[in-house]
């Protein structure tokens, strides 16, 4: 792997990473999948742990394990990028909980939400603070993540050329 050195703001690589830019380009299809997955696994991993935390409060009232938000989330299936040969995937929310889509709950619990409809009070709307467990997670386990798609890259492809 390249070392640099950072000296007074000055980038300095003491290898040749230019190698390493071209070779991303081909890297084999099961080897971009198994990073991709690998990368899936922990993110939704860690987002399961935030979920739990953060969206149940201290007595447990507004949150289920059985049907909560953090027993529903998963990888999604790899796709194909339309015209490229590089996949995606993405961390989802499955099913829906009294007929609405866990997604839905998520963005809400994520971003907050102004219900004007129900529980206003004395003609104001009812405020529902927002509960960032998403960006949390991927704040967490976005090391965690790169590392382990690197140890793949480098492990699969690298050091078998």
């Amino acid at each position: 792997m390249a070392k640099v050195n950072v000296i007074k703001g000055v980038i300095e690589c003491t290898d040749d990473i230019s190698d390493y830019l071209d070779l991303i380009l081909t890297i084999p299809e099961d080897v971009q999948k198994k990073m991709l997955q690998a990368q899936g696994d922990i993110i939704a991993e860690e987002e399961r742990k935030t979920a739990r935390s953060m969206l149940s409060v201290n007595t447990g009232k507004y949150y289920d394990e059985e049907t909560g938000i953090a027993s529903h989330i998963k990888v999604g299936k790899m796709k194909k990028n339309r015209g490229e040969n590089l996949y995606h995937t993405d961390v989802i929310f499955s099913g829906k909980q009294h007929g609405v889509r866990r997604a839905e709950i998520a963005f809400v619990n994520e971003y907050g939400a102004l219900h004007m409809a129900r529980g206003s009070l004395n003609g104001k709307p009812w405020i529902q603070k927002p509960r960032p467990f998403i960006q949390t997670a991927i704040n967490r386990a976005s090391g965690d993540a790169v590392a382990a798609a690197e140890k793949i890259f480098f492990e699969d492809f690298i050091d078998k050329l």
